[in-house]
């Protein structure tokens, strides 16, 4: 499924995983089908072929390639592309995920865990959890060096969310992909 897939898939596009874990289970309680998000990113002037994903995990938000994240995952894993509207834009999402990356951002386990249990977490790019971090990403890139129409998605995006940071089932909520494709 990914190898026939894997040249639709682009920076920013988040992926949607379903862990066929105890932890897993207990966070689909409130996230419906599934447990955890990462985005993809592509590296062209490095590989041409190979992509990557970036997530935030309990030790930090580290850089992992697609093929073996998958090849390791017990569960199932989609990907969402992101509407065209938002394509000029991958770059800079692309660049703040790197960002994040080897930082001492820490993991959010309150916002992912006791705040999303009784509500929803802040968006804070000091904590981060999985979703949150593709969220901070694509809406901030938008906020900076998007036009009026993308900074409009955004907006649409942030009263869905009440202005707080998406939970795992709520990209698909968001207005801010188009499609989905089975990878595992």
């Amino acid at each position: 499924m990914y190898d026939e897939n894997r040249n639709l898939i682009q920076t920013g596009d988040p992926i949607e995983w379903r862990s066929n874990t105890l932890l897993g289970m207990l966070i689909r309680i409130k996230s419906d089908y599934i447990n955890h998000t990462s985005a993809a990113i592509r590296l062209p002037v490095y590989y041409k072929e190979r992509l990557f994903q970036i997530e935030a995990l309990e030790h930090g938000v580290v850089l992992t390639g697609i093929h073996y994240r998958l090849e390791h995952h017990r569960g199932k894993a989609w990907v969402r592309l992101l509407r065209e509207e938002l394509d000029d834009l991958r770059t800079e999402i692309g660049r703040i995920l790197l960002d994040f990356v080897g930082t001492q951002i820490k993991y959010d386990y309150k916002g992912a865990f006791i705040d999303n249990l009784f509500g929803k977490a802040e968006l804070d790019k000091r904590r981060l959890y999985c979703t949150e971090a593709w969220y901070y990403a694509v809406k901030y890139a938008v906020l900076s060096h998007g036009s009026k129409g993308q900074k409009m998605l955004i907006e649409e995006a942030d009263d869905i969310l009440e202005g707080k940071a998406p939970i795992p089932s709520d990209v698909r909520k968001l207005g801010l992909t188009q499609g989905i494709i089975k990878i595992k």
